[in-house]
């Protein structure tokens, strides 16, 4: 298949555009666990707990503070890590699609701000043009 030949999306996302032509089950459906979890909070594990440890810029940073050093101190084992404004994004996902990353969007307006907030270049164009590409897998023979 030739990239001539491949075909092109409107702006959506790769996961809708799989949900589109495979899933089963409702889109909104297959977010609500994790909505669950990132509004009712789960508890820190071992992992978790061990990649925020020794990491400063999580306190300095106020959107890794917020969720993850709420009262000033990182979470540790066993605490509750509580991921509102993510809860938020998916349930906005799962009720309008993913075109609230693309476009006029406050999704999309966060977005960029907090990219070039960090020195990236993204612009609320560049989420507009997005388009998903459906490509051909690449095959190999293995053993």
């Amino acid at each position: 298949m030739s990239l001539s030949t491949i075909p092109r999306l409107q702006p959506t996302s790769g996961w809708k555009a799989l949900h589109d032509r495979h899933g089963l089950l409702p889109w909104a459906q297959l977010l609500a666990p994790a909505i669950d979890l990132a509004r009712n909070g789960f508890p820190v594990n071992p992992d978790l707990a061990d990649a925020l440890k020794d990491r400063p810029f999580i306190t300095e940073d106020p959107l890794f503070a917020e969720v993850y050093a709420p009262n000033g101190t990182i979470l540790g084992l066993g605490d509750r890590c509580y991921r509102k404004k993510f809860a938020y994004t998916l349930e906005a996902l799962a009720n309008e699609g993913p075109d609230v990353f693309y476009g006029n969007s406050s999704i999309a307006a966060n977005i960029v701000k907090a990219v070039q907030e960090s020195g990236g270049i993204m612009t609320e164009d560049d989420l507009a043009r997005y388009e998903t590409i459906i490509r051909e897998p690449s095959m190999i023979e293995y053993r």
